[in-house]
């Protein structure tokens, strides 16, 4: 018995770090409008940027559309986070199982919209740093 829970530490120590392995959209909705809507936009958004990130860490780049798209979502990224909290509110008074089924892909949608912000503003923030040396050594 301890051998198996010692081998499923190592397993969960061994599991990638958080944004390494792409996100899994709720392959059905739930049937709370709000609720539906919140994860489809999130993870359309999600599925942008986990793009643009895998493709910069090839060492491709984005072009100026495409870091366009990124400013925006970051935008978006913010406003949906807001908009989470009264998508939970509609969750009230539904069946327990919808409830759950609910929450759960709220939770997905707080993790997917958590990494559109952080991995944007870092990907913004990198090519601002990039234009700037470009700018001063030009000079």
């Amino acid at each position: 018995m301890l051998s198996k829970l010692i081998i499923g530490l190592i397993l969960i120590s061994s599991l990638p770090i958080y944004g390494q392995q792409k996100l899994k959209r709720p392959t059905k909705d739930v049937g709370i409008s709000s609720v539906d809507s919140l994860v489809d936009k999130s993870f359309d958004m999600y599925d942008a940027v986990y793009d643009y990130n895998q493709r910069l860490a090839t060492g491709e780049e984005l072009n100026e559309d495409e870091m366009d798209l990124l400013e925006q979502i970051t935008q978006d990224s913010e406003i949906l986070s807001e908009y989470a909290l009264e998508a939970a509110e509609d969750i009230d008074g539904k069946s327990v199982f919808k409830q759950g089924k609910a929450l759960l892909q709220l939770n997905r949608a707080k993790k997917a919209l958590t990494y559109c912000l952080k991995t944007s503003k870092e990907i913004l923030l990198g090519e601002n740093l990039v234009t700037e040396t470009e700018d001063d050594g030009g000079g």
